[in-house]
């Protein structure tokens, strides 16, 4: 499934908040900003290391605080008042025969009805929602409706939280919620929960439709959230990872105690605190990051119980502490960096292909540099152990995802580990480029030769850049981006400051970091499928509209698994990777990308359109048959030509230094520049379709012409045309999917599916069906032998489009003109064909 922003629940209330600030970072460079250097050193200052919370008891176990009786006694009633509130908006109290007030537990289901719209009277029965929750209500907020208010208050004053931040944090989590459902984005407005509900919302709107809009709601709503919780906790970071410590632990305590005591009241019955969380409450996620906060926090079995009422000992905050400490002033630094209108300023900015004017262009510029120098730029020891606490965390998640989603786990490889020995290897040699890249920025003419190359490219309409057909204008345009792409690759492997080793060990990062990504990518579809597989347990039977939808999902789930495996297991050959990339002669590599940016695109160009003969120059012969893009490929990626006729195809010649690079590395590199391959597969065996003998067209209907898979002569009982992903309707239709064409794309790229529209189509089809013209019809004559008797048929396979498993169930359909699967990684497509079988004339 796609990997966007993944969201973590981390913790309850306004100290979630923090949290979600503290999970921002999963990779040891996110998107560093384009530039480079002199021809030594780059000069760039290193941010001082962050603080080490785990080091001095002061910091990760002080002695607790007491707070003024008077104060404290406000505090509570502004959160009891606000508690009480909240239990009538999420309709958590329910008035008893007696008239007391009680949870909102429904004998008659046996569940808790947080939105009561999901409750079938007539039924009587619990009606779950498509995606399996119930309504909007999150698990932290459930927990807040069961809290003991002064037991909260009491964790803060554990935490050491200051009296004057203990009333600021009561003060956000308080405040009252404005009328309406427009999110709040203001700081200062608000409460607490209601920024805490909007931003996981927020999270799955973006996972849902990752557009520009989308997420600058996203990083809108995490701004003001960091406002609040900056604004209580300042530069005092030990408080803020205490405070959050302490709050989870007593989440559980809720959890463990008040729910599950309500649940055993109503039911008689009593679950243990990972049923519970897997059952009731339905939410995996946050009892995958409980189990492995409890872990690092050293509780011995699924939560925190102790004999000292669920609190955990001044040595084992140790490690939570140090990790909350890092990620609060990691954030931190990167928000005080700038002020809200030049973050916003900054993030359309860097939302844009090219700008309109060269002061944007510079603009932009001067906010990238400031930010990799004043929020990332950190030694790599620094880094070393910043991401040795982060992936430590990161591993136990994956540990507890296997065992809460009940993970058949069939590859080796773990996300945290690998990212981990990614980060080990390459760190400071990822760091240098950056530094490298950075410098390179800061000459003006590097940034604005650029700007126009893009402007040109990209305010061409799209119609002319993207397609199986570009203009020849969108062709030469694009060449000249790509120099210019070329001309900073070139600077940052001969500048003086950078070794053959750096390169080679920040190619074994992004080796890693491609291995890491894709272990997750696995991790994380076959925990969908398992989650799917659970909430279409809990579509009620008779909903049969809602369970189909469900298992068409559940579906193509487990078809893009087929891919992701395909593609990382079988195509990684990430062991060869790492054990070769430090052997590149990165001189020859300089010199191919010198003769490519030193090429005349443009007289090339003006010669394959005037139709110009071959010409020998410098020794080789230039054949102006190729439009301009193709010739920039060739000459900056030799390939030679292997096979004859038909199967002619272009290998990468391995006697050139970046050919022997790509050939080794392609898929790599296609990921870290954000590219996927689509693989157009081709049938090879497509004459062993054999329809059963009850599917034949009377010959006077022989469909000699049509192209078009729904014409109409399809569905008028004459033709009868069978799709081949009626399995069943076939004695024989096992194809070998041996052979394909490939494209690249960039992930946000339209992927160019056929099309059928206007009489003709338009996009790409399979090669073998490039008959008599019609590039979709693809006919050929079998003998089947029928009661004993041997009968000629003629075959007419009509393509009707490509799908994304080979078993033909998932089509690969277009959503606004967009490829409707998601295809953040390379994915492999299977064509389907209308199959019609005519008797020939005896």
């Amino acid at each position: 499934m796609k990997q966007s922003f993944k969201k973590y629940f981390v913790v309850m209330l306004a100290v979630v908040l923090i949290s979600s600030l503290m999970l921002g970072c999963n990779g040891c460079i996110k998107d560093p900003p384009t530039t480079t250097p002199t021809d030594y050193t780059v000069d760039i200052d290193i941010l001082p290391d962050l603080y080490d919370l785990s080091v001095s008891a002061n910091d990760y176990a002080p002695s607790a605080v007491t707070y003024e009786s008077v104060v404290r006694s406000t505090q509570a009633d502004k959160l009891l008042a606000k508690q009480e509130s909240e239990k009538e908006k999420h309709n958590y109290i329910d008035t008893n025969s007696d008239g007391n007030l009680d949870s909102n537990f429904d004998t008659v289901t046996g569940k808790y009805a947080w939105d009561n719209v999901y409750y079938d009277a007539d039924a009587q029965e619990y009606v779950w929602d498509e995606d399996g929750d119930e309504g909007e209500t999150t698990t932290f907020t459930k927990i807040f409706l069961f809290c003991d208010i002064n037991a909260l208050i009491g964790r803060m004053a554990a935490a050491a939280l200051p009296q004057d931040k203990m009333i600021e944090l009561i003060d956000y989590i308080t405040r009252d919620d404005p009328a309406g459902d427009d999110y709040l984005m203001t700081a200062g407005t608000g409460s607490a929960i209601r920024d805490y509900e909007e931003l996981d919302e927020l999270y799955d709107v973006y996972d849902e439709d990752d557009s520009d809009s989308n997420y600058r709601k996203l990083q809108q709503k995490r701004r003001k959230v960091m406002h609040e919780v900056f604004g209580i906790f300042q530069d005092d970071a030990a408080s803020a990872a205490r405070t959050a410590i302490e709050i989870l632990a007593y989440a559980q305590e809720v959890v463990a105690t008040e729910m599950i005591d309500d649940y055993e009241e109503n039911t008689g019955s009593r679950p243990g605190f990972y049923d519970f969380f897997k059952g009731e409450l339905f939410d995996y996620d946050t009892l995958v990051y409980f189990l492995a906060f409890n872990e690092t926090c050293g509780a011995t079995g699924d939560y925190l119980l102790s004999n000292v009422n669920y609190t955990i000992s001044a040595v084992n905050k140790k490690e939570m502490t140090k990790l909350y400490g890092y990620y609060y002033q990691y954030q931190k630094r990167d928000f005080d960096l700038f002020t809200d209108t030049e973050y916003f300023e900054y993030l359309d900015l860097s939302l844009l292909d090219y700008y309109d004017n060269k002061a944007d262009a510079l603009k932009y510029r001067d906010y990238d540099r400031e930010h990799y120098a004043g929020a990332y730029r950190y030694s790599a020891e620094f880094y070393e152990k910043y991401y040795q606490a982060h992936f430590l965390f990161q591993g136990k998640q994956e540990k507890q995802d296997i065992r809460v989603y009940g993970v058949d786990k069939d590859w080796s490889t773990s996300y945290a580990n690998e990212m981990q020995k990614g980060c080990d290897a390459g760190m400071e040699a990822t760091l240098k480029l950056s530094d490298v890249n950075w410098e390179y920025s800061a000459t003006d003419s590097n940034v604005t030769n650029y700007n126009i190359a893009a402007k040109a490219y990209y305010s061409l309409p799209e119609d002319d850049r993207t397609g199986s057909k570009p203009s020849n204008e969108a062709r030469l345009k694009l060449v000249k981006l790509r120099v210019e792409q070329l001309k900073s690759q070139h600077y940052t492997i001969t500048h003086k400051s950078i070794e053959s080793a750096d390169l080679g060990n920040a190619l074994k990062y992004q080796i890693y970091s491609f291995s890491g990504d894709y272990a997750r990518t696995l991790l994380s579809n076959r925990k969908d499928d398992i989650y799917m597989t659970a909430e279409r347990a809990r579509i009620a039977p008779d909903d049969t509209e809602k369970i189909s939808a469900k298992d068409e999902e559940i579906g193509r789930n487990t078809a893009m698994f087929a891919n992701h495996n395909y593609f990382y297991i079988e195509k990684g050959n990430v062991t060869h990777q790492l054990s070769i990339a430090n052997e590149y002669n990165w001189g020859e590599i300089a010199d191919g990308m010198e003769q490519t940016i030193a090429y005349d695109f443009e007289e090339y160009q003006t010669k394959y359109l005037a139709g110009e003969p071959p010409e020998v120059i410098d020794g080789e012969t230039v054949d102006y048959n190729d439009p301009v893009d193709i010739q920039f490929e060739d000459t900056l990626i030799k390939k030679n030509i292997v096979g004859e006729g038909a199967n002619q195809k272009k290998e990468y010649d391995t006697d050139w230094e970046i050919s022997r690079l790509l050939d080794n590395h392609e898929n790599v590199f296609r990921y870290a520049f954000g590219q996927v391959v689509v693989y157009y597969m081709e049938g090879d065996n497509l004459e062993d379709y054999t329809l059963k003998g009850e599917y034949v067209t009377d010959s006077q209907h022989a469909p000699d012409s049509i192209i078009d898979p729904e014409s109409p002569e399809f569905y008028n009982n004459t033709i009868k045309a069978i799709s081949t992903s009626d399995f069943e309707k076939f004695s024989s239709n096992a194809i070998n999917y041996s052979d394909y064409q490939e494209e690249s794309y960039e992930s946000d790229e339209r992927v160019e599916l056929a099309l059928f529209a206007a009489g003709e189509w338009e996009g790409i089809l399979p090669t073998n069906g490039n008959v008599s013209g019609s590039p979709s019809l693809y006919t050929f004559q079998k003998t089947e032998t029928v009661s004993g008797n041997a009968r000629n048929y003629n075959y007419y396979l009509i393509f009707e489009g490509w799908y994304v498993d080979e078993d033909l169930q998932y089509k690969a359909e277009l959503e606004d003109d967009q490829f409707g699967e998601e295809y953040d990684y390379d994915i492999r497509l299977y064509p389907g064909y209308k199959v019609i079988k005519v008797l020939q004339e005896q």
